[in-house]
Formats: C-alpha cells, structure tokens, sequence
C-alpha cells in the first residue's frame, strides 16, 4: 500500500472521498432492505446482504443517525431517504405495544418481534437518531419518538442517582458502557431541541465518570460494576477497553464545547493510559481488551477502537498520529470485498479473521471520519474543535 501524502488536507480529502463515494452509497443500497424495509444487520463475508440475520433495533437507530448526520452536512443527495426509511421502520416496529413502553431490541426481517427487552444502550442511540433525523428532516415526528426514548431511559434511572440500569430486565454486572452513549443521546438532544434539561442530563453523566467509572490514581476506565457502581473483585474488575477510553475523550470535548466546561486534565489523562497500554509497540493497532493491572490484553482487534482512536487523536494528537491511525484502518481493516466494506475483527498475529460485515460499524467509522476531514486545525490539543455527532 503506498504511504500517506504528507499534506494532513490531503489525507482528509481522501477520507472524505472514501466515505461520501463509497461506504454511504454502498450501505444505502445493498445495505437496505427494500422488500421489507429499514437496513440490514450485515452483508455476507462475499459482499452480499444477509436477510436471513433478525434486525437489531440499536442497528437501525445508527445507521438513521448516519444518513441523518450525512444530510444534515449535506453530504450525499439521498442520504435523507436511506434515513427516512430507517426511520420509518422503527416507527413501524419497534414499539409494537404503543411508544410509551419504549421500543424493542429486535425484530425479524419482516418486524415480528423476536426480543421485547427495553435496553438502555438501544435507547440511547434511538435518542441520537431521533435527534439528528429531526435536524437533518424537520418532522415533528422525530421528535414525538425522541420524547418517548427519553421517557423510556427515565425508567432505568436508578441509584446511584442519575445512573442507568441496563434493561427493563435484571442484568449483572452494570457497564460504563450504557451511560456513554447515554451521554452522546443527551447531548445530541440538546443540540436538537435547545432544551436545557438535556445538557443537565449529560452533566449528571459526566459526574459519573468521575465518581464511579474512571480511577484517575490507574488512568483506567473500568467496564464492570456491581448493583451500587463499585468496581468489581476478580480479573472482570480489572479489565478495561482502550477503544472506550478514546470515546470518552471525544464525548468530554463534545460536552466542553456545549457546556464551556472543559475537564481536559481527564481527556489527557483517558488518553495517555490508552495510548501506553491498550496500543500493539509494532503496529499501533488498539486492543480490545486490557486487563489494567497485568497488563495483559486480549491481543484480537476489532475495527471500532481503531475508529475511537482516530476520533480522541484528532482532538488531542498530532497529526502523524492522526494520519498513522487512518492508514493502519486502510491496511489491516479495507481488505472487505466491496470498496465501503471493511474486515470486522484481526486475530493476534494481525491476519483477517473471517465473518459477516456488520452494519453497525458504519456509526463508528463515518463519525470518525467525518470529525477528522471537518476539523479546522491539523492538531487539536486545544478544545473546542469537532462536530457533534
């Protein structure tokens, strides 16, 4: 593969045309299921579309986020009809008792309900699409179903105050990972609506990083918790996810520009600790997983945290980092068969282990992408910079 220009305009250029020619056209097309409606789950490992595979409610909800994100920024022509058919879907199927109980996790192809679970991680990402297809559409619509998502999250709020509980069944341990996108959903609200108690909401969420989720003396994010937030005994206790700590340093720039309230003493903190233990020395590829006080990692790497990395490095690195970060993407993860396909997971030696293409990926890689090539400065060590997505 031939190396990186050097010019950091370039490499965003080739982003943007990687993105707008080929990834958002091929998922609005094979990508759809025209016949039964909404988006598919995946493609098959040779390119084409599994309708055999039950839809997820959360796989909808991003990828209605993505063709919204992509109208809104005027991207491509039809992105607002892929995400209006998105949208329409969950409309469709996913509260199959009446909005008011919240949506489903998942359906089959034809929106029979497989799974009634009401899961918070499903309805954080309904809040985002609702919000981004209400900004790119302007139907009022959008924003009865936003307004329902939200009230379905209300349920979960359990103690400690402001935190999530998973479901609407009982589910051990409790996650970080909830209440991270939890944030995303409330601050994208906001930035919908104007509506103040949505940028409330999302303080309570940050407050929660500090108190529970982040322990500033490891630099480590931990995933796991029991009933009351406390970090758990035993090896599941120490594991972390490097992928999540890039998250959260793109999530806590996005709320200081919202908020004006900058925690950059965390975003370093979140970054350096992912960067000296949940990065390979010979690639620069990122873990899945780090157990903290071994230092030990699950040596598989899936595509996302390569994608969170790309997005915490263009606020906070340099851009060699930021232009090394897009051509290992390029090498190790564009070997898909279809140009806007991509390789889902590595094993430990780096070589392709073979699978579905999920569609789920799309969320990860377009708002890594599109943050990085609307960026105005070639470094973003100082905050502000970015769009919300």
């Amino acid at each position: 593969m031939n190396a990186l220009p050097p010019n950091m305009a370039e490499v965003k250029s080739a982003m943007r045309r990687w993105l707008v020619a080929s990834a958002l056209p091929l998922w609005a097309s094979m990508g759809r299921d025209l016949q039964c409606g909404g988006f598919v789950e995946r493609l098959q490992p040779d390119g084409t579309p599994d309708l055999t595979a039950p839809k997820r409610i959360v796989v909808q909800a991003r990828q209605v986020f993505v063709y919204s994100h992509a109208a809104f920024h005027r991207l491509t022509n039809d992105a607002i009809e892929a995400a209006e058919a998105g949208f329409r879907f969950i409309q469709r199927h996913g509260p199959p008792d009446g909005m008011a109980r919240g949506f489903v996790h998942s359906v089959a192809r034809d929106g029979a309900v497989i799974d009634r679970t009401r899961d918070a991680y499903d309805h954080a990402f309904l809040i985002l699409a609702f919000s981004w297809y209400y900004r790119a559409s302007g139907e009022r619509e959008a924003l009865d179903a936003l307004r329902y998502a939200v009230k379905a999250i209300d349920r979960l709020r359990v103690e400690p105050y402001g935190s999530i509980a998973e479901a609407d069944v009982p589910r051990f341990p409790r996650r970080q990972n909830p209440h991270m996108h939890v944030l995303e959903a409330y601050m994208a609200a906001y930035e919908a609506t104007g509506r103040e108690e949505f940028l409330n909401r999302a303080s309570e969420i940050v407050s929660l990083l500090s108190r529970y989720f982040f322990d500033s003396e490891t630099g480590g994010l931990y995933e796991y918790f029991g009933t009351d937030l406390t970090r758990l005994n035993g090896p599941v206790g120490k594991v972390i996810e490097p992928g999540h700590h890039y998250e959260w340093v793109w999530l806590l720039a996005q709320y200081g520009r919202l908020s004006g309230k900058y925690d950059m003493t965390s975003m370093h903190s979140l970054y350096q600790t992912a960067q000296m233990v949940g990065v390979e020395p010979t690639t620069g590829l990122v873990y899945d997983e780090v157990d903290l006080s071994a230092r030990t990692a699950r040596v598989s790497k899936r595509l996302w945290p390569q994608t969170e990395a790309l997005k915490a490095h263009c606020q906070l690195g340099d851009t060699d980092v930021v232009k090394n970060a897009w051509q290992n993407i390029l090498r190790f993860f564009s070997g898909a068969p279809l140009v806007g396909t991509w390789v889902d997971r590595l094993d430990a030696n780096n070589a392709v282990l073979s699978g579905p293409i999920p569609a789920s990926s799309l969320y990860h890689i377009h708002l890594a992408l599109t943050d990085c090539f609307t960026l105005t400065t070639q470094s973003t060590n100082s905050p502000g910079s970015g769009t919300q997505g």
